[in-house]
């Protein structure tokens, strides 16, 4: 998918320096990614995908679990619901593989 590399930028009106000068303020450290993963997880991050007619399909989440991050989707209508209603990050959930993709629940 697309979430293989990120980068950030941060924009002022005042001037910094030259360009290339500035030091970063932050770096962000390399975090493993587990593949098929059974057991707890804490979400990191999420999003609901919404198809033509607006109706959510699909949710995928990036949860944090032992060893590194495990990607995993939500595709029950309730769970994706509930994930729009309110904020997710920080939620702990339950991640099962069926040894191709890991499905969240909570």
């Amino acid at each position: 998918m697309h979430l293989t590399k990120h980068t950030y930028a941060v924009w002022s009106s005042e001037p910094g320096g030259r360009l290339g000068s500035a030091a970063p303020v932050f770096v962000a450290k390399e975090v493993p990614l587990v593949g098929a993963f059974d057991g707890d997880g804490v979400v990191a991050g999420y999003t609901v995908a919404h198809g033509r007619d607006g109706v959510a399909e699909r949710g995928v989440l990036v949860a944090e679990v032992p060893g590194g991050r495990a990607y995993a989707v939500v595709e029950e209508a309730g769970l994706l619901a509930d994930a729009e209603s309110r904020e997710l990050v920080g939620q702990q959930v339950r991640l099962v593989s069926d040894g191709k993709v890991n499905v969240a629940t909570w």
